[in-house]
C-alpha cells in the first residue's frame, strides 16, 4: 500500500517505510494523481535529508525577516519596546522593504543613517533604527559580514533621557529625602537638571518645587 484513500474520506493518504521507519500522512489531496505526486515529492525530501542535500532556500527579503523578528520578539517585549521597534520599522520599510538581506551592505546602512539626520531624527534615534537592522541581519547570520564598517552615530551626553517608572519614583524619594540623593548619585549623574523638575529637587535637597518629568 502506498497512496490510498480510507473509508468515508474524500482526501488520500500515504503510507510507505522508509529506513525501517513507517510513514504515514495525509497528501491533503482528493485526487489520485496529485495525491501520487505529493507521495513522490516527500520520498524524495527524506531522500536528499538522509544524504545530506538540500535545495539551498532563497534570502529573504528585509521585511519578511523584520516581520518574522518581530513576531518572535512580541512576546518578550514590554509594550514600550514594541512601540519603539514598531515606530523604527515605518522608517525603516521604505529604505530596506525591498532589499535582499544578503543585499544590504554598509553603505546602504550609512547612506539611511544620512538620510534620517537630513530629516531631522536625533542620532539616538537612527542608533535605534539601526540596532533594529543589526538584530534582523544578526538573526539571519548576516550581519557580521558587514559590522565592520558600520559606525554608530554619536549621541549627546548633556541631554537628559525618558524617565522610567522606578526613575520617577525615585525622584521622588529623594525629593523628600535629601539623604536619598547622596545615596544615590546615579539619579544626578545622567545630565545636568532642568529646575523646576523632579530631578533638579531630587538633585538640589529637595527644595524645589517638584513638578512633573518630562
Amino acid at each position: 500500500m502506498s497512496v490510498y484513500r480510507p473509508k468515508g474520506s474524500r482526501i488520500y493518504w500515504m503510507d510507505f517505510h522508509f529506513d525501517g521507519t513507517r510513514i504515514r500522512e495525509s497528501t491533503h489531496q482528493p485526487g489520485i494523481t496529485r495525491a501520487r505526486k505529493v507521495e513522490d515529492k516527500r520520498r524524495q525530501g527524506l531522500r536528499d535529508g538522509a544524504t545530506g542535500i538540500r535545495k539551498p532556500e532563497r534570502p529573504p527579503l528585509f521585511s519578511v525577516a523584520a516581520a518574522e523578528w518581530m513576531e518572535a520578539k512580541r512576546g518578550k517585549w514590554s509594550p514600550r519596546t514594541l512601540d519603539i521597534a514598531q515606530n523604527s520599522m515605518k522608517h525603516l520599510a521604505p529604505a530596506f522593504g525591498k532589499k535582499l538581506l544578503v543585499d544590504i551592505e554598509a553603505a546602504d546602512v550609512s547612506r539611511y543613517q544620512k538620510a534620517r539626520l537630513e530629516q531631522g531624527a536625533s542620532a539616538r534615534t537612527v542608533n535605534i533604527e539601526v540596532g533594529c537592522v543589526r538584530s534582523i541581519m544578526a538573526r539571519a547570520g548576516l550581519w557580521a559580514r558587514i559590522q565592520s564598517h558600520v559606525e554608530m552615530l554619536p549621541e549627546r551626553q548633556d541631554v537628559g533621557h525618558a524617565l522610567t517608572s522606578e526613575e520617577e519614583s525615585a525622584y521622588s524619594r529623594s525629593a523628600a529625602d535629601p539623604a536619598a540623593a547622596r545615596c544615590c548619585p546615579s539619579l544626578c549623574s545622567r545630565s545636568k537638571p532642568e529646575p523646576g523638575t523632579a530631578r533638579y529637587a531630587a538633585c538640589n535637597g529637595g527644595t524645589s518645587i517638584l513638578k512633573t518629568a518630562v
